[in-house]
């Protein structure tokens, strides 16, 4: 059962049996952004417009393909130092590669996926995995135009 909060103008029910909120269904895309959506997952990336059409763009790539969560688990590990890799944890504060409190599990994963050329994640682990990624979409649109840069000047 929720609890009753008081704040100074209203008192407030808060329901915690209330369902999650799911991430968009395909159907909720036109299919323009769904072949939007599959180029990206099949590996064509570009610069984006902006920051916010990067967010966006990754963010429902994110929801909808299980193939771009594990690429993204696997380069944002990539970007870590090699003490963090190794013990698992975050030890340098400098603004790349998992947050402290994602990285255990997330290297966990990133170990697994590394480990074996088919290795995929549980349906299980799909479902944190995917909660958790999505908050890293600023990296991989760094990651994501930096590749495209090199492509470029190649």
């Amino acid at each position: 059962m929720g609890r009753l909060y008081s704040t100074r103008y209203a008192t407030t029910h808060i329901r915690h049996d209330a369902p999650k909120k799911a991430p968009p269904e395909a159907s909720t895309y036109t299919p323009e952004q769904l072949a939007e959506m599959k180029t990206l997952a099949a590996g064509a990336k570009g610069p984006f417009a902006s920051k916010a059409d990067a967010k966006r763009k990754l963010q429902a790539l994110i929801d909808l393909s299980d193939l771009a969560v594990q690429r993204a688990i696997v380069a944002i590990y990539r970007f870590q130092t090699a003490s963090e890799q190794s013990c698992g944890q975050t030890t340098d504060a400098n603004g790349i590669g998992f947050s402290g409190c994602d990285a255990e599990l997330l290297s966990s994963f990133a170990q697994q996926l590394q480990a074996a050329p088919d290795a995929t994640l549980s349906p299980k682990q799909m479902l944190y995995a995917r909660k958790k990624i999505r908050r890293y979409w600023n990296q991989l649109r760094l990651i994501a135009e930096s590749k495209a840069n090199k492509e470029a000047h190649a």
